[in-house]
């Protein structure tokens, strides 16, 4: 693994402590005076030890797990907190109609705009930490709900079946959005307020062909203990 800047190409740690060792053989010697190549070989190795390191994009990947895709809901979902937060906007100015004066508009205003910021705040953590991550192993949904409330479902790749996506109404056609629908061996799972759900559906099919997975593949059937079965029942 080597590490690229511009700065000096491409090193990585036996480049660095061999152009150290063999240049600037002084700085080896105790209490020598730091050089500023010094700092920057010692950037290097912390860049080039870093990249050995396996990077985790979540707290449960696996390590030998890998990210694929990730998406969210689209940002309408934050209407309703948006209707409120300007509500609470209008409400900070409203003493000024019976207060007619230019402080008492400015300081509702400013209130109205702190009040309306901690009334939208809960939709939009709740939007931004609602991911979807898809690894070469499984499906992961993070579902956040206002600031204490989180779920998390964890489904296998080999479990999907089918994807498909539905847009209706002239809103979602308008703004871009839609439903996910995935048929699985438990269950279905239905993903609502999906941003460009073409592009979602057609991103998942392409990492379960890659992965092996193909859509609308039932499961096994043990033909034989279904024929043992069948002459039992012809027995009888």
């Amino acid at each position: 693994m080597t590490f690229k800047a511009p700065l000096f190409g491409s090193f990585c740690l036996s480049d660095i402590l061999r152009l150290r060792s063999r240049f600037f053989p002084f700085l080896r010697t105790p209490g020598a005076a730091r050089r500023p190549l010094t700092s920057v070989a010692d950037i290097g190795w912390i860049f080039c030890y870093n990249r050995r390191m396996p990077h985790k994009y979540f707290d449960d990947q696996f390590d030998d797990e890998e990210v694929l895709f990730v998406f969210r809901k689209h940002p309408v979902v934050m209407r309703k907190g948006l209707i409120f937060g300007m509500l609470g906007l209008l409400i900070g100015v409203m003493p000024s109609i019976f207060i007619p004066s230019y402080t008492v508009y400015f300081l509702g205003l400013v209130a109205g705009m702190v009040i309306g910021f901690f009334i939208f705040l809960p939709s939009w953590i709740g939007w931004w930490f609602s991911v979807f991550i898809v690894t070469d192993q499984r499906l992961i949904q993070v579902t956040q709900k206002g600031l204490f409330h989180r779920s998390v479902i964890d489904m296998g790749l080999a479990q999907i079946q089918m994807v498909n996506y539905e847009i209706a109404g002239l809103q979602e056609t308008l703004l871009g959005f839609g439903t996910i629908m995935m048929q699985t061996f438990v269950g279905d799972l239905v993903i609502h307020d999906v941003h460009h759900p073409a592009e979602i559906q057609k991103r998942l099919l392409e990492i379960l062909r890659q992965q092996g997975v193909s859509a609308g593949q039932a499961p096994m059937v043990d033909d034989t203990q279904d024929d043992s079965q069948f002459a039992q029942e012809d027995e009888a």
